[in-house]
């Protein structure tokens, strides 16, 4: 019984800051490592099954999809987090006027991409798989506004229920096709949208039975002059969601139109990897946003240490994944895809600079959001989206995946020399610099090693020990605190 108390206090609780957490932090390890790891699997059978042709076609339209995502999500999770986490009262009035708004932007949507497609010159098949997707997508932003809920009140475990369900299903689902009937695309995207809608009904009897404590869908009166607010609140958001999409999708979308799909097979191969690894700044996010809301309004010395940690958190895990993701990507590549991709090897040393970036720069961003300065977060966001394109357009004609890649980096680059001033004279300010050092000598070793070891040993074995021999060095020898 005792143990039992101990388990219930440390992850079913919110009892201090700490705690809650370490609470939070653990639960969403679990759901983010299983079910992006299911997803990340789940493309590695169907980028070996269809090869870089195939596996290019179906990151088309997923791409295409997504890029219209930000009109059915429309700001509200975050929106959501952010004021729910500091009043917990305003929940029910929250969801019944924002379920309402999402039903009829959700339908505008789809409507939204069927006209899109048809103003590009595509094979019919194709255009039904990107319809496919966007149903797939409307269906997960639904999913996102539930459980924007469930962070809001700091209850992860339930995100994390949620999601590890969701990743079991999805392999279940998908291994299925794949294995029985083969990777047929359009089977493939009507297993995605049949896991979400299962999904979303699981999402929806947790929210009402856990959280509402009332029927979801009964008879809601709606409040017309507040949904008015809400969608004005929630306009900056929509509009840095739009310039996000944008150069979050459009290489892919370009690459496919621009050169190849085979070539955005490729790219593609080397792009999910490094996205994979967003699971780490995304906990992060998720874990730290209802505390950085709160401490904005309430205690602004507690909400500049949080941000110290999480920052040097960040660049701790940065750094030496920068390095080493470069020195093993031919290892990496070849080991997860085949021989078949070997020209996502440079693509992917390339992309895996973007992600340092980010990683450095995820609280900035987000905390400008998170502490009412969605407007300044809007024009970081909306620079960014302008030059990707104007990158993408100069380079993806001469290099192909390679200038796609190359555009990223940079643009993420100045996208976090704009947050760091930003949140520097807005909010506070976070010498993330003087955090460099360490990791930047504890990593250098940790290439040597690297170096040393990868003629005798597999990229198994490799990643492993690079990674506790980083910490090790970092933590023991040079004291990073």
């Amino acid at each position: 019984m005792i143990l039992v108390e101990k388990l219930k206090y440390y992850l079913a609780q919110n009892n201090t800051i700490r705690q809650t957490l370490f609470k939070n932090t653990f639960w969403l390890s679990i759901a983010e490592f299983f079910k992006n790891g299911v997803r990340f699997l789940i493309q590695i059978l169907l980028a070996r099954e269809l090869g870089a042709t195939g596996f290019g076609l179906f990151s088309f339209a997923l791409s295409f999809a997504a890029i219209f995502a930000f009109l059915a999500d429309f700001g509200f999770p975050t929106l959501i987090l952010r004021n729910v986490a500091r009043d917990k009262s305003q929940a029910k009035k929250y969801f019944s006027n924002i379920l309402f708004v999402k039903t009829i932007l959700g339908i505008i949507t789809f409507l939204l991409i069927v006209f899109s497609v048809q103003l590009i010159s595509l094979e019919e098949s194709t255009k039904i798989l990107i319809y496919l997707a966007g149903i797939s997508v409307i269906i997960n932003t639904f999913s996102e506004f539930f459980r924007a809920f469930f962070r809001a009140f700091e209850k992860m475990q339930w995100e994390a229920a949620s999601k590890i369900f969701e990743g079991l299903l999805l392999a279940l689902v998908i291994g299925f096709l794949i294995a029985k009937r083969g990777a047929d695309l359009k089977e493939i995207f009507y297993g995605y949208i049949a896991v979400g809608i299962i999904v979303l009904i699981l999402n929806s009897v947790i929210l009402a039975k856990r959280f509402l404590r009332e029927r979801l869908f009964k008879k809601y009166s709606l409040d017309f002059k507040e949904i008015k607010s809400i969608l004005k609140e929630s306009l900056p958001l929509v509009f840095s969601a739009v310039f996000i999409s944008i150069y979050y999708y459009i290489d892919q979308i370009m690459i496919g139109v621009i050169s190849t799909k085979t070539e955005l097979g490729y790219y593609s191969a080397a792009q999910r990897i490094v996205y994979g690894l967003s699971m780490f700044y995304m906990i992060a996010l998720i874990v730290f946003s209802p505390k950085i809301a709160y401490f904005f309004k309430k205690d602004t010395k507690q909400l500049s240490l949080l941000l110290k940690k999480m920052n040097k958190a960040m660049i701790a895990i940065a750094v030496p994944m920068g390095i080493g993701g470069t020195i093993l990507a031919p290892e990496i590549i070849n080991f997860i895809f085949g021989s078949e991709y070997t020209r996502a090897i440079l693509a992917f040393q390339i992309l895996i600079w973007s992600q340092v970036i980010v990683f450095i720069n995820a609280c900035y961003g987000n905390t400008l959001v998170m502490c009412n300065k969605q407007n300044k977060f809007l024009y970081g966001v909306a620079m960014g989206s302008v030059i990707n394109i104007i990158l993408n357009f100069t380079l993806i004609a001469k290099f192909s995946l390679y200038g796609a890649a190359a555009a990223t980096v940079i643009t993420q680059f100045l996208v976090f020399i704009y947050m760091y001033f930003a949140l520097s004279k807005e909010v506070v300010k976070i010498k993330f610099y003087k955090y460099l050092k360490k990791p930047l000598l504890a990593s250098f070793l940790m290439l040597a090693v690297l170096i040393f070891l990868k003629t005798i040993f597999s990229v198994f074995i490799l990643i492993p020990v690079g990674i506790i021999f980083y910490f090790l060095l970092l933590f023991k020898v040079f004291r990073f605190r």
